[in-house]
């Protein structure tokens, strides 16, 4: 039989027209959360959700008329208990990614279920056995499940019962993060991850909840300081989705750990089995499993996200989800909501076995052109163009019209058989019709990486030196003109980005007057425009300039260029020494 059960959570959608309506109200205790971007009533701004993973709520009000955030929706719906609501404040004309979140909620089947939904008692079975498998200090534990299944409960509980938990050390994103655990273990001691990789590391065990949320360079750093215990990650929902943490993760923990084991947990504990509001949000935001096989049958080839048959989309965006440590809901989002972004998918015997993603980009209008350059603009999207624009000084680049290709992702099981190198060749077929200059791509720098990009004809013109938080790698950009006229501007900037390549992995600085690049870079620099560490390799080449009080040697470890710089200049800050070089290059423009 069909049965309503009212410990179910729900989904409310209050159009634009209906907040006035006395039907809306907003629950006035501590078990309410409200976010967004335009009400000073609310509790916070959509982007500041990750404050409250960790806590439960009975009511999460997210206001999406001036901002749709994917991740916001997915982290909160984790925090509602049975029974609670999550109520989307809704603009009058909704966009093609709040559409499908609206339709996905009023086309979902009825619950259906023998016999009365009873909440578990608690703990649980499984919960009692994990905790039990938790107290072997012998090995590494990886706890991974979907939010709401108890992973932080047993993690405080099985520290709470260890007999040397004064001797553990428990760190999260955020100490908010931990809340649950920590109300399992009271007495644990709580530090904050960044904290943690700047000490000199011990022998206290290492307890780490919601592990996707810190980067996973930190996590390797911080195993590697401190005997690792217990780990628990979500594997969907915010940060990186957690999907692609835990492959990645779990992988390097193989290769470095002698003893590992890996855990789940699948009945729900914050709300009912059967829950209409989870099975809403797997679906809506395409976090569950996609199907093996396509049911329509769909050509390799360019299409936009929004036109895409529904299990087409849910194999490319797993794909994407999979590959990418970075990925988000946000992202699906994005390809649903931008025209100008693109899925490139190759299929094959039923099946996408790979999937780029594109985004035409340009031509920016002179004048924006101009002030990006100078610092002056920075607007949301074009990415290639203003980046050109801005770190390369290079304003005419951005008055093209470009296609970044943004991801490439391959099955597992279909990889090295040169199917990416197809897919690109595809891509710049496709590109050559819609009018585009020059494709591109950004990506962290990694050798293996810049090999594949290189085989396939891109040239490197932008080394970042300073690493991403995120990734712990160097921002790289890379160009492949396509016509006569990107090729002649991009020429310069592509022994430019060969030139420095060179320097910062070999050590190489070669002899180099003034060029075009090195004097707009390092003019921006002497006006404030550029930061030093983005004209560090436009200084080495200078180096030699009698008039100078830097010299080679200070960039013969290109790395500890910075640290070296600043104690040539007897600098108290890097404020100071960008202060002291810009009046020393002064001397040479």
């Amino acid at each position: 039989m069909v049965l309503e059960h009212t410990d179910f959570r729900q989904l409310r959608i209050v159009s634009d027209g209906a907040l006035l309506s006395p039907s809306f109200e907003i629950c006035p205790n501590n078990l309410s959360l409200y976010l967004s971007d335009s009400d000073t009533a609310a509790h916070a701004a959509s982007n500041r959700y990750r404050d409250y993973l960790g806590h439960e709520f009975n009511q999460v009000v997210i206001d999406c008329r001036n901002q749709l955030n994917f991740d916001a929706i997915a982290a909160l719906c984790g925090t509602l208990i049975a029974g609670g609501e999550l109520v989307l404040l809704t603009p009058q004309r909704p966009s093609p990614a709040l559409n499908r979140l609206i339709d996905c909620w009023q086309m979902r089947s009825p619950i259906e279920t023998t016999s009365g939904a009873i909440p578990p008692s608690l703990p649980t079975a499984a919960q009692q056995d994990l905790v039990q498998q938790l107290q072997d200090k012998e090995s590494v534990h990886i706890v991974i499940a979907s939010r709401g299944r108890g992973k932080s409960s047993c993690l405080g509980t099985a520290l709470a019962q260890a007999d040397n938990a004064s001797q553990c050390i428990v760190t999260a994103p955020r100490k908010a993060n931990a809340q649950v655990l920590l109300k399992h273990a009271p007495h644990a001691h709580f530090v904050a991850w960044d904290t943690l990789i700047e000490q000199p590391g011990s022998t206290e065990r290492l307890i780490i909840d919601e592990a996707a949320g810190i980067p996973l360079w930190a996590i390797q750093k911080l195993v590697q300081k401190y005997p690792a215990w217990m780990l628990a990650t979500t594997v969907d929902g915010y940060e990186g989705c957690g999907r692609g943490f835990a492959i990645h993760f779990v992988e390097w923990a193989e290769r470095i750990f002698s003893r590992i084991k890996v855990h789940t947990l699948q009945e729900p504990l914050r709300w009912l089995t059967g829950d209409p509001l989870e099975h809403w949000l797997q679906q809506a935001l395409l976090l569950n499993a996609a199907p093996l096989q396509l049911t329509h049958s769909i050509d390799s080839g360019v299409y936009h996200a929004s036109q895409l048959p529904e299990d087409a989309l849910h194999q490319a965006f797993e794909l994407l989800l999979e590959a990418h440590y970075q990925s988000s809901p946000n992202d699906l989002k994005l390809l649903l909501d931008e025209p100008q972004h693109y899925l490139y998918l190759h299929v094959n015997n039923g099946s996408v076995i790979a999937v780029a993603w594109l985004a035409l980009e340009g031509p920016l209008a002179d004048d924006l052109a101009l002030q990006v350059q100078l610092g002056k603009r920075r607007p949301a999207g074009n990415l290639l163009p203003q980046s050109l624009s801005y770190f390369m000084q290079s304003p005419r680049l951005a008055t093209l019209r470009w296609c970044r290709v943004s991801r490439v992702a391959v099955q597992e099981s279909h990889r090295r058989q040169h199917i990416a190198s197809n897919v690109l060749n595809a891509v710049r077929r496709w590109a050559a019709t819609q009018n585009v200059h020059a494709l591109g791509t950004s990506f962290g720098y990694d050798p293996g990486l810049a090999q594949f990009w290189r085989a396939n004809g891109y040239h490197l013109v932008r080394l970042s030196s300073k690493q991403d938080r995120v990734s712990a790698r160097y921002a790289s950009l890379w160009v492949f003109p396509i016509t006569a006229e990107a090729e002649a501007l991009c020429a310069s900037l592509c022994e430019w980005g060969a030139a420095q390549q060179r320097w910062w992995f070999n050590g190489q600085i070669p002899s180099n007057t003034l060029d075009a690049t090195t004097n707009a870079l390092l003019s921006a620099f002497k006006e404030a425009i550029l930061p030093l560490d983005s004209v560090l390799f436009a200084c080495a080449l200078v180096s030699n300039h009698d008039a100078l009080t830097f010299t080679p040697s200070d960039f013969a470890v290109p790395q500890n260029a910075m640290q070296s710089l600043k104690h040539t200049y007897k600098a108290d800050s890097f404020k100071q020494l960008s202060a002291l070089m810009r009046s020393d290059i002064a001397k040479i423009l």
